[in-house]
């Protein structure tokens, strides 16, 4: 039976984010095809200058959040084998086994491999302290989902509930979830990403309050390479 898994992934300071993009969708997704995913997709981290980011950088180190290579793979083995591919020293890549839904989907026309239209905003989650998990869960999916589909332009919204991680010092993590929006426009103008309503952007802003831990949300742009799909 298989299973989805999300591969978080940094670089060094330092390291260019052309490069490390090159690489990625080159020789490294060349040579994840030997384990035969039956869904890959990779996202890049857009150039600063495309949009705000939020904590970028990792603690600790000062690692940059620079992709995620999300992929359906046959087993855990296959997903702890993957990682060390990603990154053989395990230093710069964190692996959690999710459960995928897709609230709102794209109908694709573009080619398997070829950038995506549009931009992602994927953020990594975690609850508000002293919230459970099963609390966090229930308002994310029950009533952020439906109010994040209402207010903001979203083409498609893929959210993926953490359900483990892959390693003994993996940071933790609740979900990660990517809004796709057709535009960059649309994820960086807040006209555009609030519907022109001053009010919509307080509701959001109430709501994620109440249920997600703000000082450690990581937000990205980044942008989507579907290599495979189910």
């Amino acid at each position: 039976m298989t299973a989805r898994y999300c591969f978080v992934l940094s670089r060094p300071v330092g390291a260019s984010l052309e490069a490390f993009s090159q690489a990625l969708l080159g020789s490294t997704q060349k040579a994840l095809e030997r384990f035969r995913p039956s869904a890959l997709t990779i996202d890049t981290a857009l150039p600063p200058e495309s949009g705000a980011a939020l904590n970028a950088k990792r603690d600790g180190d000062g690692a940059l959040l620079s992709g995620i290579v999300h992929a359906t793979l046959a087993d855990r083995a296959d997903a702890l084998a993957m990682m060390a591919v990603l990154d053989p020293t395990l230093k710069y890549v964190d692996g959690y086994a999710v459960s995928q839904d897709i609230p709102r989907d794209y109908e694709r026309t573009w080619e398997l491999g070829t950038p995506s239209p549009g931009v992602r905003q994927v953020t990594l989650l975690q609850p508000k302290p002293g919230l459970s998990r099963d609390d966090f869960m229930e308002h994310w999916h029950g009533k952020h989902g439906p109010l994040a589909l209402e207010v903001h332009p979203i083409w498609r919204y893929d959210r993926n509930a953490v359900l483990s991680g892959l390693g003994e010092h993996t940071p933790p993590l609740a979900g990660i979830v990517a809004l796709h929006f057709r535009e960059l426009a649309d994820a960086t103008d807040p006209k555009r990403l609030y519907g022109g309503d001053d009010a919509n952007m307080a509701r959001i802003f109430e709501d994620v309050s109440s249920f997600l831990d703000m000082r450690t949300l990581r937000v990205m742009l980044m942008r989507e390479h579907v290599f495979a799909t189910e």
